[in-house]
């Protein structure tokens, strides 16, 4: 070859190489998959933890309230109704073995009523001595002796001489008659009540149960 020129050839093979390199690197090659590879994972290996790393909290972040939100309560009664709290400790009736009362007919007390206490003392009962409290009467017994079989006998529970409440029975066998009174309410009183024999006039006994509460 005649190399007077080859100076001027190579140049142009340079410029020529280098066109080709830029138009390949700017060209979209377009590369189709004609099958993917098929991969079979047979089995997974196996994992174990034998134990955890120990963790330990050295403080707990310290939490600030800044404010309370204000709550508005509206309430549906007078704000200054008085409130009753049942005992804890009270009995089948919600109140306090403190507060139940038995009475019976003792005709030496002035009331003609004798409260027993909790050791068996009978101590005349006057509500007199009670005030600002009611009594409410639960329980009603009482037996009457009259000797004869099948007479009929009354026995009436008043206040301030107005009936509360009357309840007859027959004399039986014995010649005494008896009857039991059991009330969910019962009736409430502020005086002493009284009993009051009818028909069979010799009264032997007569009880009376409730107990003691704030007259409101």
């Amino acid at each position: 070859m005649n190399c007077i020129n080859c100076r001027g050839f190579r140049t142009a093979l340079v410029f020529v190489a280098g066109l080709i390199t830029t138009t390949i690197a700017n060209a979209q090659v377009k590369v189709q998959v004609v099958n993917t590879p098929t991969v079979n994972v047979q089995t997974m290996p196996a994992v174990a933890v034998t134990s955890m790393p120990p963790v330990s909290i050295s403080g707990t972040p310290a939490v600030s309230i800044s404010g309370v939100p204000n709550v508005n309560a509206n309430v549906q009664f007078p704000a200054n109704q008085a409130v009753t709290l049942v005992p804890g400790t009270s009995t089948h009736m919600g109140r306090l073995p403190s507060q139940h009362v038995q009475l019976q007919y003792v005709p030496g007390c002035p009331t003609t009523l004798a409260q027993s206490s909790p050791v068996g003392d009978l101590i005349c009962f006057d509500m007199a001595n009670y005030p600002g409290q009611i009594l409410m009467i639960t329980d009603f017994s009482w037996s009457s002796y009259w000797g004869s079989p099948g007479v009929p006998c009354t026995m009436i529970l008043s206040i301030n001489n107005n009936i509360l409440y009357d309840t007859g029975a027959v004399t039986g066998p014995d010649g005494y008659a008896r009857q039991d009174q059991h009330w969910t309410t019962g009736f409430k009183v502020t005086l002493n009540p009284q009993l009051a024999p009818q028909a069979c006039p010799n009264l032997r006994s007569a009880y009376l149960q409730g107990y003691l509460t704030a007259n409101q």
